[in-house]
């Protein structure tokens, strides 16, 4: 419990110490709890290899934690070398940035990051929000997030106006970096995003074997948006997932897939004023593909 180790959870004391003191007292694949309040930190918190737990809240209502920093640093980094990080991950919280909703977001920010080999194998994510940056969850280097669970997550990613970044650049909320992440055999069930480059964004890399079901997206109406990108490096690391019942408005492209294999996209619909749902780029093999268009005719391509 991070008030046993002295965090206070009123929006305007510094938490960061305390939530640190109790991380190293869960230790690793231990638990830190959060009950009801607001957890204000000035810096990143820092899952390493001593001490990569779970986080878990009262509810992504009444516990949240908020990062009040400027510059790119995460609000909260599992950063792992050889597999610690294993059946740990976010529960019941929400993460935002300080000036979410009402100031302007700040630029190039990260809510959630998942750093190193092996990082979070086997993890689970559960009634989780995380809100205001430029990319809510960002998944970098190798073995990220194989055999993990998501459920009900919900994200409001944007970045701000200005010289740095304009509406609809780097604004993801599920981000799978290019080249360097390992993400397979992973669930994710129910999500809410609004991401205004793309809701989920799976390039290069190596991923197969997941599901992502009942995901509804709103890109806000920004043009060039998609709402579930993925982009193989060729065959076969991108193969055997499937995407089904999830629905999309605000977006030019809902689901972008370019040179992958062995999927299934079927049954999901768009309220955006696109000929299809699926756009399929590049060369993809073995795959099974319902491009409802927004008359609600069926087009199955195979």
């Amino acid at each position: 419990n991070v008030m046993q180790y002295g965090a206070i959870g009123d929006g305007v004391v510094n938490d960061l110490a305390a939530i640190n003191l109790a991380v190293t007292a869960a230790g690793v694949q231990g638990t830190v709890f959060f009950p009801k309040g607001v957890y204000r930190v000035t810096g990143t918190i820092t899952l390493a290899t001593s001490g990569c737990c779970n986080f878990v809240g009262q509810g992504l209502n009444a516990s949240v934690i908020m990062i009040d920093v400027a510059g790119t640093d995460p609000a909260i980094n599992f950063l792992t070398t050889a597999g610690e990080g294993q059946y740990a991950g976010l529960r019941d919280l929400r993460v935002t940035n300080s000036n979410y909703p009402a100031g302007a977001p700040r630029a190039n920010s990260i809510g959630v990051q998942v750093q190193g080999a092996n990082a979070l194998t086997r993890s689970f994510w559960s009634n989780l929000a995380i809100n205001g940056f430029a990319k809510a969850f960002n998944v970098i280097n190798g073995n990220g997030m194989g055999f993990a669970f998501y459920e009900n997550l919900r994200f409001d990613a944007f970045t701000p106006t200005g010289a740095v970044d304009a509406p609809g650049v780097n604004t993801y909320d599920l981000f799978f970096a290019p080249t360097t992440s390992t993400s397979d055999q992973f669930t994710l069930i129910g999500a809410q995003t609004s991401g205004r480059t793309a809701g989920i964004s799976m390039e290069s890399g190596s991923f197969g074997d997941f599901t992502i079901v009942g995901v509804q997206h709103d890109g806000g109406g920004v043009a060039g948006g998609t709402g579930i990108k993925l982009v193989g490096t060729g065959l076969p690391y991108q193969s055997n997932f499937s995407i089904t019942g999830c629905k999309f408005d605000g977006v030019d492209t809902p689901i972008s897939i370019r040179d992958c294999n062995g999927f299934h996209v079927i049954g999901n619909v768009s309220g955006s004023a696109v000929v299809e749902t699926v756009v399929l780029l590049g060369t993809n093999t073995s795959y099974i593909v319902d491009k409802q268009v927004t008359t609600g005719v069926l087009g199955l391509q195979t």
